[in-house]
Formats: structure tokens, sequence, C-alpha cells
């Protein structure tokens, strides 16, 4: 239970930080470092784009295994911790991808992104509870994150297409 709500704490500041940092790299604010020059290299924006795909289709094992299947509460709290650690891990593979806010659909990509991280993480904490909102957390959580794979599976389609 501490490990959860450490992990939620966790993804919180860095959804926070990383919120900041793509608002002054959006204003155009450039720091000249060398990591800002290695973001933006093509075969580096390639692999963590690959890699962030993978990481948001592999949330959806949670929900295809709550639909299907009915697996044991330990088996069930597993793979719920492991929602929340790739949630977490996603974060950061988000920050060396994104460069910026992005305009139109990346706007919309990463907005949604980040505010299903954020509800996410206060559901986990206890902040936000079913009984506090009624039962609409969940659906909101899936819409929230089939708008984020649409929008990724878009994005990954236009640039394999245009690039």
């Amino acid at each position: 239970m501490i490990r959860n709500k450490l992990i939620s704490i966790l993804t919180i500041f860095i959804c926070l930080c990383l919120t900041g940092w793509l608002i002054l790299k959006t204003n155009n604010l450039y720091f000249g470092s060398s990591f800002e020059k290695w973001q933006e290299l093509k075969y580096v924006k390639n692999c963590t784009g690959v890699i962030l795909m993978v990481m948001i289709l592999s949330q959806w094992i949670l929900s295809s295994l709550r639909v299907n299947k009915k697996p044991g509460y330990n088996k069930w709290n597993f793979y719920r911790k492991l929602h929340l650690l790739v949630g977490l891990l996603t974060l950061f593979v988000a920050f060396l991808h994104a460069v910026n806010f992005g305009f139109g659909i990346l706007f919309f990509l990463m907005l949604f992104f980040l505010i299903n991280t954020i509800i996410s993480a206060l559901y986990a904490l206890g902040i936000i509870s079913l009984e506090n909102i009624g039962k609409s957390l969940l659906p909101l959580h899936i819409i929230f994150s089939t708008v984020v794979t649409a929008l990724s599976i878009f994005h990954w389609w236009i640039v394999m297409t245009y690039n």
C-alpha cells in the first residue's frame, strides 16, 4: 500500500515537472543543453516513440484482464501495481520523447495523457474515491485512455507516412 502511494506521489510530481518543462519549451525557451540536442535527433525520437507506444498499448492488459478473466486477488493486485508502475515509467519516456506540447493533435494527445495520468494517480492515492464522485472515474479513465491510444496510433501513422 505504501509503495502504491509512493508511486502515485512520484507520478504526480513527475507529471507536473513534465508539464512545466513542456510549457517552457512550447514558449521557445531553450536552454541549449546537450539533452535538448540529443532529444531532437531523428533516431532518438523514433526509438522513444516506439517505446512510448508499446508502453501505452501495454496498459490495456489490465482492462483486458478485467473484461475477460477474473484473476485471484493476489494476481489482480500484482497487475494493478504493474499498471501503476508502467504509468510512471511512461511519463519518463514521454519526457524523453516530447520536445514541446505541440500543436493540434499533439497538443490534445499530451493534454489527455497528462490529465489521465494525474486523475489515475489521485485515485490511487485515495484523494479521489469512487464514493466522492460517484462511479464515473473508471469510465472517465477508460475514455481518456482510449483517446490517448487513438491519438497515439494516429500520430504514429502520420509520422510513418510522412517521415
